[in-house]
């Protein structure tokens, strides 16, 4: 069975959508969290900072993937047993049940990719900068500009899936980004730290 036959049989086209969707803005919302929280006390090397960030996308990976895969596994095992219950016959090599194997396994990956993926795009200016000797803030708030610019595409797409103005969906997302690096900041101040 084709991984696109799959998908088609159990109209999980939606589910996907709804899975990068949710995971790429969870990623590109944690890297801006750990580029401002690193900038913030004092980390001024591109490779030292890339690090936590490549580190929560692994992380994110991780936990998107496996979690995903086994809660989807977990929820389509008992969807085959609910239908063999009612049909009274065995479920276990059918077309369908193969179907939802192979879309608990896309979904996982999915969910896994789109995090990891999102969190390093920001890093992008940061590690072109060091290897071309540029220096590290022009780098980092490139790195920045790239991010927000990343959160807003994510909420363009949104917009264009709901049937609702992109744009605004896409500055929607835009102030979710302003208001987490403002929250940031003010966890800052909270406790004494400022920019070096």
């Amino acid at each position: 069975m084709r991984i696109s036959e799959a998908l088609r049989l159990l109209n999980a086209g939606p589910i996907l959508r709804r899975y990068f969707f949710i995971n790429a803005f969870d990623g590109a919302i944690t890297a801006l969290g750990v580029l401002l929280s690193a900038y913030l006390v004092g980390l001024r090397s591109a490779l030292e900072v890339a690090l936590p960030v490549l580190g929560v996308g692994v992380s994110m990976f991780a936990a998107g993937f496996l979690g995903t895969f086994f809660t989807e596994l977990a929820e389509r095992t008992r969807e085959i047993q609910e239908m063999r219950d009612a049909l009274l016959e065995s479920m276990e090599e059918t077309y369908y049940s193969q179907a939802l194997k192979i879309v608990s396994i896309v979904i996982g990956i999915v969910d896994g990719i789109s995090p990891l993926v999102s969190s390093t795009v920001g890093l992008i200016p940061l590690l072109i900068g060091h290897y071309l000797h540029r220096s590290f803030d022009f780098s980092f708030f490139v790195s920045l500009i790239v991010v927000f610019l990343e959160i807003f595409i994510l909420g363009i797409g949104l917009g264009r899936v709901s049937g609702r103005n992109p744009i605004a969906y896409g500055l929607q997302m835009l102030l979710i980004g302003f208001l987490t690096g403002i929250l940031i900041l003010l966890l800052a101040k909270t406790f004494g730290v400022t920019p070096v």
